[in-house]
């Protein structure tokens, strides 16, 4: 071994890599995300007040509501999935990290060989061993580059996980509502089956009494026919709310479920929205598409450090001898720099500079689009549930309204003052407004899950530039 070119040779590369020009950084951006708001315009309020809890399903007041999403949280199957890829971005991570680590490794070997020679016979035997290391310098900052895209991978990855997490309470919660929502219906179809018969047995006695006529007896079958038809269909519904759920829960359809109530919970207090700046911290989707814009930079760092000149040491330490005791008397060891420069290669690498580029402002598309998809998300949940609100306003003054008629109608049935369709058609509008109610009820308790699911308050457990320090601390333990 030439101990002074190889000294002379160490001590180049370190100069170089020491006067080298500044290391490739990823691309900088004056602007994050596209213009924002300052107030959610369909929110009255404003941004004052208290935004909804991380465990928001809880204000619904039901001890089988909350169990199931914590049982969802855990037994679900797709968030069984997102958590494998998030344990697969990590490993992947940990791997970048060990590019820029000493590589070392050790190998042995041992041989006997057996000879003839003019009927002499003859054994020799050899034994080796050997240590290799290598180690890249990170001259233009290329391997850095690349564990700082595997970071932000893993970082988009676990806000996947809380993405999943948020949808899957949503949709128990959303499940939950349906089903107790279609036991109330069943009751109340089952009520008004009831009713219908009972004013079915007293027409047919009236009718015996010449009271009332067959054309009302009739009508009321009819009445009693209809709200039996209601029924079969209800059940079905019910059964398959249950199946829903089951899959929800990572269970079989079929599987026991604790029995739905039929009362529906109450509304509660509506969070505050906030201001729309604040979904950039909240929603773990939009966490999700700036940490892949933020590794699809970092690809473009590492694809400008390909296309320059890589350094790299490597040493070998190799030992053999005849005999094991005399192994390490007969070594030879062996320190060595390389400089490898890409020359011609076609423009192969610049054109993977500009793929990456093009990756690049493809996902800076991809995290403004989901910025605004965020922001829609919030004012449409808004906006229906004041609707809702309104027209259930509406719905109730008419309920009021067509009791009083029904009443008014059955005074004057009996009196004789009118004849028994006027009778029938206060109560079909009644009943059917008792229906409406009840679904209308449901689906104000869905929009406000949709508002906690588009808001995803209480999920950010840190900052985006604190998560990721978490994350890079994670994998290099």
């Amino acid at each position: 071994m030439n101990t002074p070119w190889v000294t002379m040779l160490i001590f180049l590369v370190l100069i170089v890599a020491s006067t080298s020009c500044r290391t490739m950084l990823r691309p900088q951006r004056q602007e994050h995300s596209p213009a924002l708001p300052e107030r959610f315009t369909a929110d009255p309020t404003g941004p004052k007040g208290e935004g909804a809890e991380h465990d928001w399903w809880t204000a619904f007041g039901s001890p089988e509501l909350t169990r199931l999403v914590e049982s969802a949280l855990t037994g679900n199957l797709s968030i069984v999935q997102v958590k494998a890829r998030l344990r697969q971005a990590r490993a992947v991570a940990r791997q970048s990290l060990a590019s820029r680590r000493l590589q070392a490794s050790v190998d042995s070997s041992a041989s006997t060989v057996r000879s003839k020679t003019a009927g002499v016979s003859s054994t020799s035997e050899e034994y080796g061993l050997g240590f290799a290391a290598s180690y890249e310098i990170d001259l233009w900052g290329g391997v850095r580059a690349g564990e700082e895209s595997a970071a932000a991978r893993a970082s988009a990855a676990y806000a996947d996980l809380q993405a999943a997490r948020i949808t899957v309470a949503a949709s128990v919660a959303e499940t939950w509502l349906a089903g107790v929502a279609q036991q109330g219906q069943i009751l109340l179809l089952e009520e008004q089956l009831k009713t219908n018969t009972n004013v079915l047995n007293l027409l047919k006695l009236r009718q015996r009494r010449a009271l009332a006529t067959a054309l009302d007896v009739y009508q009321q079958e009819q009445a009693v026919a209809s709200t039996e038809s209601l029924l079969a269909p209800a059940t079905d519904d019910l059964q398959l709310i249950r199946h829903k759920l089951n899959i929800l829960l990572g269970t079989a359809a079929g599987s026991d479920l604790p029995p739905f109530p039929a009362v529906l919970p109450v509304l509660p207090a509506r969070p505050v929205a906030g201001v729309p700046s604040d979904l950039l911290a909240n929603r773990p989707d939009v966490t999700a598409a700036w940490s892949r814009l933020s590794a699809a930079d970092w690809n473009v760092a590492a694809a400008r450090a390909d296309r320059l000149p890589a350094i790299s040491l490597t040493g070998r330490l190799s030992m053999s001898s005849d005999k094991v005791a005399d192994l390490f008397d007969n070594w030879l060891a062996n320190l060595a720099a390389g400089l490898a420069a890409p020359l011609l290669d076609g423009g192969r690498l610049r054109a993977e500079v500009d793929r990456t580029m093009s990756v690049s402002h493809e996902l800076l598309a991809a995290y403004s689009e989901t910025v605004l998809a965020a922001i829609k998300e919030v004012e449409d949940a808004i906006v229906r549930e004041h609707r809702q609100l309104v027209f259930l306003a509406a719905l109730e003054k008419e309920h009021a309204a067509a009791s009083s008629a029904l009443g008014e109608a059955e005074r004057r049935y009996r009196n004789g003052a009118t004849d028994y369709l006027n009778v029938l058609s206060a109560l079909s509008g009644r009943q059917r407004l008792d229906r409406t109610l009840l679904a209308a009820t449901q689906d104000l308790l869905e929009y406000r899950v949709s508002l906690y699911r588009a808001l995803a308050s209480g999920w950010a457990e840190v900052n985006l530039n604190s998560k990721k320090v978490t994350i890079r601390a994670e994998l290099e333990r």
